[in-house]
């Protein structure tokens, strides 16, 4: 167990946070466990957990014309109105450079494969197949599998944690170690006292200032070029706002809460469902203007949840969540109640509000795989799960790419009795693999398929 807590290390957390929202790396570095993810777009599979998850890119590299030596364009001489020709022009020495092309995206490392997704380029390596990583410089590192190899590019600050990761997968692999398990033992044998020392930490780590990041080298030129720009722009605004006078009345900035309450904002008529369309999602709330809804993207999310000291600080009531692979898309969603609200909430009302943000042909499509319940410190947490029956396959296969094989459910009643945290994912089970629901859950008896009908 390493809870040395150097200002070297304190430093390297708060680097490694700064630049990766997905990721709260401080349970791994004082040695109680894996990071905590706050990815919420991966399809994962049964026995399946993220082990990390980061900013990444692919790319290649490549030699190209970028200019000349010596060349002249010669006169242009107008001989017809829109008509010019050019004589006397001639070329000079070509100049021959290395010009990278990259696609940004994540890297996603689990226990059984290592995943990019990106906007133009994917891939998906299982474990087994891996046969090299192979850091290349500070910035990037080459991952091969089978006949195939891919050039992965990141910040500096976090490539040891990728590479470290993925080599640890392997290697676990390689000698028959189940993560899984593992991981699930480190999850019940954390104490308070460990949960208290990494909450000190990441209060620590708030307040030490960082020094400007790495630059992945992908194109720094044109960015340096752009944030002249940008700031001269900036320079420009600026004079602008101190010439027209300002209205004192105007609080800039200010969050816009209506007078609705939290049932009447999630029970909205018609509002976007799951695997609906992204931007007629974000058209439909910034309609209703009131800032406890917010439609965003897997790393928004991720990072204001990270950011939580505690989950009851999150006055957002839903999370409409970008889908991970089909951007055009909601793919998950997270309610939360609090107050009187979260105060008067009963199981089956939160079942009957969650399933209220399923698409029509849910229960049509997927079939219930497990609906379990287990708590912890009294606080009771209860699981759907279901996945893709056969007409949901055909109709994914054949209309439907953006939906998930697995899907589920789950409802948190905190111990506190007035806060419920209502969300859905995409890993199987329920996140939980068989041996352990049955070794530490019970059977939650609810029917769901009147909800889902």
């Amino acid at each position: 167990m390493s809870t040395e807590l150097t200002q070297e290390k304190l430093k390297k957390i708060a680097v490694a946070h700064r630049i990766n929202p997905y990721a709260d790396i401080i349970p791994y570095e004082l040695g109680f466990g894996f990071p905590q993810i706050y990815y919420s777009g991966f399809f994962t599979q049964p026995d399946e957990f993220i082990i990390y998850a980061a900013p990444a890119y692919t790319f290649k590299d490549k030699t190209q014309i970028t200019g000349y030596t010596g060349r002249t364009a010669g006169v242009s001489v107008r001989v017809a109105k829109g008509v010019s020709l050019r004589t006397g022009g001639y070329g000079g020495k070509p100049i021959r450079g290395t010009v990278r092309d990259c696609n940004y995206g994540d890297i996603i490392i689990t226990n059984k494969r290592v995943v990019f997704i990106g906007k133009d380029d994917n891939f998906d390596f299982a474990v087994e197949k891996i046969t090299a990583v192979k850091i290349l410089d500070a910035f990037s590192f080459v991952i091969k599998a089978g006949r195939s190899s891919k050039n992965i590019g990141t910040d500096a600050a976090i490539l040891n944690y990728i590479t470290g990761f993925i080599n640890y997968s392997i290697q676990a692999y390689n000698e028959g170690r189940n993560l899984f398990e593992k991981r699930a033992e480190l999850e019940r044998g954390i104490s308070q006292e460990e949960i208290e020392l990494c909450n000190q930490v990441r209060n620590m780590i708030n307040k030490i200032k960082i020094r400007k990041l790495n630059k992945n080298g992908c194109l720094w030129t044109v960015a340096k070029i752009l944030g002249v720009t940008v700031v001269l722009a900036i320079i420009s605004l600026i004079v602008i706002l101190i010439a027209v006078p300002k209205n004192e009345n105007v609080k800039e900035n200010e969050p816009t809460v209506t007078d609705k309450s939290i049932i009447e904002l999630l029970t909205l008529p018609n509002h976007p469902l799951i695997y609906d369309n992204y931007t007629d999602a974000v058209n439909f709330y910034k309609n209703i203007g009131d800032s406890r809804i917010e439609v965003t993207t897997i790393s928004e999310h991720a990072q204001k949840q990270r950011n939580l000291k505690s989950i009851h600080d999150d006055k957002t009531i839903l999370y409409l969540i970008q889908h991970s692979t089909n951007k055009d898309y909601i793919g998950t969603i997270q309610i939360n109640l609090y107050d009187s609200t979260g105060k008067d909430m009963t199981l089956e009302g939160a079942v009957e509000l969650i399933t209220s943000y399923l698409p029509d042909y849910f229960g049509k499509y997927y079939r219930m795989t497990d609906c379990y319940k287990y708590e912890n410190d009294g606080t009771v947490i209860y699981v759907y799960a279901a996945r893709l029956n056969d007409a949901g396959i055909v109709f994914q296969n054949e209309s439907a790419p953006y939906l998930s094989p697995y899907y589920y459910i789950k409802l948190i009643k905190y111990a506190d009795g007035e806060h419920w945290k209502l969300e859905t994912g995409y890993s199987a089970n329920g996140g939980k693999d068989k041996g352990w629901i049955e070794k530490y859950a019970e059977p939650w008896e609810f029917n769901f398929a009147d909800y889902l009908s």
